[in-house]
């Protein structure tokens, strides 16, 4: 559900450097673009392909004020709010029905 696009660059002295049919940098940055945009798009149609569905999260941290985040067995972000601030979560699977999402994280209640 992540990726990480990033031009080609060429490095003198490759093999690469000297082969033929060379891509100009505006198209590579372009190209580089488009395909982030089109990743961003994918991991949010992913996200919200989780809405109804119930994952063992692992918790790892509290962090913003009123959540735990933590890692589904398909490395999505949950956050779940939390009900008691002083209570740590930390190294712990819960069972969570994921309720919403957003273009970076799905949120969810504990069932």
């Amino acid at each position: 559900a992540e990726s990480h696009v990033f031009p080609y660059s060429r490095r003198p002295g490759t093999k690469a450097d000297t082969m033929e049919g060379q891509v100009d940098q505006h198209t590579k940055h372009q190209r580089a673009k488009r395909m982030t945009e089109v990743c961003h798009e994918t991991r949010k149609a992913y996200l919200k392909s989780c809405i109804g569905k119930e994952y063992t999260v692992l918790f790892e941290r509290e962090t913003e004020p009123n959540f735990y985040i933590g890692h589904a067995p398909n490395y999505i972000t949950v956050k779940v709010p939390r009900a008691d601030a002083s209570h740590s979560l930390r190294r712990e699977l819960k069972k969570v029905l994921i309720v919403s999402s957003d273009d970076e994280f799905c949120y969810g209640r504990f069932i």
